[in-house]
């Protein structure tokens, strides 16, 4: 984040006075006590890339596994 904002200053597209306030923000919303909004929350499934979601389903229909044929 540090090397981000001084990259911006360097670039010109951030004032050097807006960097500490960013800071800041980033060190209390990391340090704050999340408990109550991290248990109200629902946790979200990870996300499957389109590629493999669709291989995954039209093998699925195609491909049936035997026990018996492992051995």
């Amino acid at each position: 984040m540090v090397m981000a904002l001084i990259a911006r200053f360097a670039t010109g597209t951030m004032e050097i006075t807006a960097i500490l306030p960013i800071l800041e923000r980033t060190v209390y919303r990391l340090t704050a006590d999340n408990e109550s909004a991290a248990t109200t929350r629902t946790p979200t499934p990870p996300p499957v890339h389109p590629t493999l979601a669709n291989i995954s389903a039209t093998l699925g229909g195609m491909v049936t596994r035997r026990e018996d044929s492992a051995r």
